[in-house]
This record gives structure tokens, C-alpha cells and sequence, in this order.
């Protein structure tokens, strides 16, 4: 019986080893939501998940880590070539993760994606299954989200270990049969990337700013009623109304002037993909859908949104 023990306890303590990484934010992109200590939270759930594995042992890092002062972007495209499993986390849709995920999908590796219950699918990658575990992060909800997250884990590894017959991202996307090797990624090239993410990233926290100025303005004049306050925020509705008007009349002039439910149909994503703010979010979706009809219905008859 002691043997049969002793057996039992070797067996358990060889599992096999795992290097999971995580994409996944590290800093505050929210002060209201998505902190600093959210995404430890969200790190922390992820741990004790993989932790319950009977399979593997998960050794997880994130990839954005570094061990130096400054974050190396070839030690990023690395950790996403080299790790085992990636789980990333899109929740709020940052940049940088959706960069890095689509560098991960190009590799052809397995991938399990999650994101909190108020963040909307992305049309890129809604075709891969996405893990969803709730806003909240009650205990009852993340206990049930990390069960089926290592369930979700161990079946995507296990797929992606036949190499012969493991599954392709690159061809469910319609892109070519054979993923790169890590040697073919010009270092430069993700330099510029970078780059152009962290510009982004900027227009973001812009938006966001705006979007919280908004409501905190709205708030004022809900509570003092002040007829100024009121005239500041109709200056800046204003603006806004403007700005897209400008971006709108501009793709009309480049792409021509289908009729509305045209544009709705068939422009629109491509559209919103082009401009600089989330209009919908700031002036709100009923709001601008009146707007957009009216700019369109006015162009048509007379070249001109005005």
C-alpha cells in the first residue's frame, strides 16, 4: 500500500510542464473599471484555474513582461511564438493586446480568448470561440468561468499537438497555408507597429477623456439646472456633430453616396474603422443614426451634408 502510494505522488508531481502566456493588460485603461488591480484580479483568476490541472503543470508569465528596465518588443514577439498556449484577454479591446493576438493568430498557435460579459465580439476574431466570464467577478460566476476555461485550455493545447492535424486559424481566416517562422519577422517593421499603437492608444485616452468630461458635465446639469453649464455642453455636442459631419462628408466624397440602408448595410464597419472617435459612444447610437440619415439623404439630392 506505502509503494502504491509513493507511485500515486510521482505520478502527480510529474506533470507535464507548460509555458502559458498571458496577453492581457497591465496598467489602468479605466479609472472607474479597468484598473491596475482589475487585470491582477483577472491574472489571479487565470493562475488559480490553470493551478487545478491534473495534466499539465502551467508555468505563466506575461508576455509584455520583461526582466529588464524597458519592455523589448522582440522579447514580446518571442514570448508569442515560443509560449506553449496564449490565453489573452480583449476585454475593453486594448491596442497593444489586439495587436499582440493577431501576431499570436498569425503564428497558426493555439490561442483561447476571453473577455468580460460588457465588452462587444470583435468582427476580426469573432469567429474564435471566446471564453466569457462576468463583469462583476462574483465568486459563484468565476468559480463556473474557470472550470470551463481549463477545460477550454487542455482541449486547444491538445488540438494543436498532432501538427499534421491540428486545426489553422490562418486558414479559417482565407490566408495563406503556411504560418511564418519566427525569422521572418522584420524587427523594424514591429518597431513601426508599436509605434503606431502607442499613437493610437493616445487617441484613445482622448476619447475616454472626452466621454468622461461629457458625463460628468451631464451630471452638473442634471443637479443644478444652470443654463450655462447646459449652453457648455450643447458647444460641445456641437462640436461633435461637426467632426463626424466632416469625416462622413469626406468617406462620401472618396467612396460615393449609397442610399442609407446601403450604407448601414454595407459601409458602415468599414467607415467606423476610419475615423478618429467613437461617435457612437459619445453622441449615442440613436443620435447619430438620425444624423448619418439626414447628412446622406441630403447628399444625395444636393452633393453636400449641409
Amino acid at each position: 500500500m506505502e509503494g502504491q502510494n509513493r507511485k500515486t505522488s510521482s505520478r502527480t508531481l510529474k506533470k507535464k510542464p507548460i509555458n502559458c502566456g498571458l496577453v492581457i493588460p497591465i496598467s489602468s485603461m479605466d479609472d472607474e473599471i479597468y484598473t491596475e488591480q482589475h487585470w491582477g484580479f483577472v491574472k489571479q483568476i487565470i493562475e488559480e484555474c490553470l493551478q487545478n490541472s491534473k495534466k499539465y503543470n502551467y508555468e505563466v508569465k506575461i508576455v509584455s513582461e520583461s526582466d529588464g528596465a524597458n519592455i523589448i518588443q522582440s522579447n514580446i514577439i518571442q514570448g508569442l511564438f515560443s509560449s506553449d498556449i496564449i490565453i489573452c484577454d480583449v476585454s475593453n479591446l486594448n491596442p497593444n493586446v489586439m495587436f499582440e493576438l493577431g501576431v499570436r493568430i498569425m503564428f497558426d498557435k493555439p490561442v483561447v480568448i476571453i473577455k468580460d460579459s460588457i465588452t462587444k465580439f470583435v468582427f476580426d476574431v469573432s469567429s474564435i470561440e471566446h471564453m466569457i466570464y462576468d463583469r462583476s467577478l462574483q465568486y459563484s460566476e468565476i468559480r463556473r468561468f474557470q472550470d470551463n476555461l481549463l477545460h477550454k485550455v487542455e482541449c486547444t493545447f491538445e488540438e494543436f499537438k498532432d501538427e499534421k492535424n491540428a486545426p489553422s486559424y490562418l486558414k479559417a481566416f482565407g490566408f495563406i497555408e503556411t504560418a511564418p517562422s519566427l525569422e521572418t519577422i522584420n524587427a523594424t517593421a514591429v518597431d513601426q507597429i508599436m509605434a503606431g499603437l502607442k499613437s493610437l492608444e493616445g487617441r484613445m485616452v482622448n476619447i475616454d477623456n472626452d466621454v468622461t468630461r461629457m458625463k460628468h458635465m451631464q451630471n452638473r446639469v442634471l443637479i443644478s439646472g444652470s443654463p450655462n453649464m447646459t449652453s457648455y455642453a450643447d458647444k460641445i455636442e456641437n462640436k461633435l456633430v461637426e467632426d463626424y459631419l466632416m469625416e462622413l462628408e469626406r468617406y462620401l466624397e472618396i467612396n460615393g453616396c449609397p442610399s442609407y440602408n446601403e450604407f448601414k448595410i454595407d459601409c458602415e464597419w468599414e467607415f467606423q474603422k476610419g475615423i478618429k472617435k467613437d461617435y457612437y459612444s459619445l453622441l449615442g447610437e440613436k443620435m447619430l443614426n438620425a444624423i448619418t440619415r439626414k447628412a446622406i439623404n441630403s447628399y444625395r439630392h444636393t452633393g453636400s451634408i449641409k
